[in-house]
């Protein structure tokens, strides 16, 4: 973490939290029988904006799904009841002319949109204030640019804001930024950049279910404790200072105990004791450093 040149934030799910969201729908009248099929796929997702549909529709009952399929960044269809059910953006359907939203399809036809408003996290503003001390921020996101203006708001005019990404263009950012020479940390939710989580020197996923296993990223921050992310990185740091004392430590201990030994001075009994002993002394700073240092960080 002391080496990181630049931080890379995704948006939705990451900078921005599920709960409380505004959603709404724009389109003709979908039955009760529809927003059921619409939920069931819904639920079938982890992507932040499924989840908040599957909040919004909670009223209506799950159906069984299959074929269920996942387009990256994209959207996502299966069949419920028999009946092909699609949610995805407007590049998922390829239709132009299409404002940006959540489009609902079923059966091949074309229904409606679900817009959703996002809301940063609180704290977000601190969060990328303290880390751009220390590292160049940026944000990519597979959204559209419409919120470009309150993103440069809490990044600054300096921090260069990417959109419409891909996952595969995700990746190949943070590649083009690594063959450049910079070390880069990227923190996500784990799903349209997991590529570029796994590429990172650090990645890390900012999740609100905590029980997600991310095999892509280095660490999984629980989302109540995002605005502790700069003090996280800060022990970090200076955990690595507590690594060498350790050694240190160890290195005048067994040089101590080297002299004894070749004079012959202890006796075979302590010196069967103090060769554990070392251990537990290393085991026991590393244990009681690691958390005094934590417990002053976070206080």
């Amino acid at each position: 973490a002391s080496e990181i040149d630049q931080v890379v934030f995704d948006k939705t799910g990451t900078i921005t939290t599920g709960n409380h969201m505004e959603m709404n729908y724009h389109g003709p009248h979908l039955s009760d029988q529809y927003k059921t099929w619409i939920r069931s796929l819904a639920h079938q997702s982890a992507h932040p904006v499924s989840r908040q549909l599957d909040s919004f529709l909670s009223s209506y009952p799950l159906r069984e799904v299959s074929s269920f399929t996942v387009n990256l960044g994209e959207g996502i269809q299966g069949f419920v009841e028999g009946h092909q059910i699609e949610i995805g953006s407007q590049r998922y359907f390829a239709h132009s002319g299409l404002a940006p939203g959540t489009y609902i399809a079923i059966d091949g036809e074309l229904q409606g949109s679900f817009s959703v408003a996002p809301r940063f996290r609180p704290g977000l503003e601190k969060v990328v204030c303290d880390l751009s001390k220390t590292m160049v921020p940026s944000v990519l996101t597979g959204d559209n640019s419409d919120q470009e203006q309150a993103l440069r708001s809490v990044f600054g005019p300096q921090a260069e804001l990417r959109f419409s990404h891909h996952p595969e263009q995700k990746l190949q950012y943070v590649k083009e930024k690594q063959y450049s020479g910079e070390r880069i940390m990227m923190i996500g939710d784990g799903l349209n950049d997991a590529g570029a989580l796994k590429q990172s020197d650090l990645g890390i996923v900012v999740t609100e279910h905590i029980s997600n296993f991310v095999p892509a990223c280095d660490a999984i921050l629980d989302a109540q404790n995002f605005t502790n992310l700069p003090s996280f990185l800060k022990y970090l740091k200076r955990s690595t200072h507590l690594v060498y004392i350790a050694y240190g430590i160890a290195l005048v201990y067994n040089v101590i105990g080297l002299s004894y030994a070749v004079q012959g001075i202890l006796s075979p009994v302590i010196a069967a004791i103090l060769m554990p002993l070392s251990s537990v002394t290393i085991v026991m700073f590393g244990i009681g450093s690691s958390t005094i240092l934590a417990r002053r960080m976070l206080d």
